[in-house]
């Protein structure tokens, strides 16, 4: 039987209704094709992923630390319509450790809420899932040595209370900032330089925006119409 849910007066109902509890309309209509499954502890809770991680890695901070009860948090970061929960999302806890209370408000923790095992922090557009919950990590195939879900990077290692020797680059806060050793500056000068790539997209697609919304008043159309 399911585990007694704690109040969660701020648990929104329409949160059932979009990724990752829900296809979005566009996994509607292209397909959701499951590459990875995975599940909690006691098997409540499955889930299936259609693509791989946009990133992955380990979080030192102090909030991580104190919440898992480990050293650090192994992450994999996941646009949300790429996840989607198959089962048990009613019986799921939602913490905001922001607020320090049960409470859905993003960001929050979401936990099984029979084992209690972490399945992911869920963010406003992005999920970090815990890869260790994925069904074949570290075996023989695609999965093994962690597979895409390997994380590329430290972040926080300034609060590590079990330094870690490995080659991974090693930042004092987020990634890409305050870089610790060489690999890091050069991993750093790589998002600097993303970054600056997708601030210019941003700007000129406000700009065509911005022309489209111009010739439409002007009764000249959108540039789609010629």
């Amino acid at each position: 039987m399911p585990a007694d849910k704690p109040s969660q007066p701020d648990a929104h109902d329409e949160r059932t209704s979009r990724p990752p509890y829900a296809l979005s309309d566009e996994k509607k209509k292209s397909g959701f094709t499951a590459k990875y499954t995975g599940k909690c502890y006691c098997g409540n809770v499955t889930f299936e992923v259609d693509a791989d991680p946009v990133d992955a890695t380990y979080c030192h901070c102090r909030s991580c630390q104190h919440l898992h009860g480990a050293p650090y948090q192994w992450a994999a970061i996941l646009p949300k319509d790429a996840l989607h929960i198959k089962t048990g999302y009613d019986d799921l806890h939602f913490y905001s450790a922001q607020h320090k209370k049960m409470e859905y408000v993003l960001p929050c923790k979401v936990s099984c809420g029979q084992c209690q095992s972490v399945i992911m922090d869920e963010g406003r557009n992005m999920a970090l899932l815990m890869p260790t919950l994925i069904d074949g990590m570290g075996e023989a195939g695609p999965l093994k040595d962690n597979g895409p879900f390997r994380a590329t990077h430290h972040m926080f290692y300034k609060t590590c209370v079990e330094p870690v020797h490995d080659d991974l680059p090693k930042f004092g806060g987020k990634k890409g900032e305050d870089p610790l050793d060489e690999k890091a500056e050069e991993m750093a000068k790589d998002v600097e330089k993303r970054n600056k790539e997708k601030e210019e997209e941003k700007k000129k697609k406000e700009k065509e925006e911005e022309r489209d919304a111009k010739r439409q008043k002007t009764g000249g159309g959108s540039k789609d119409d010629k």
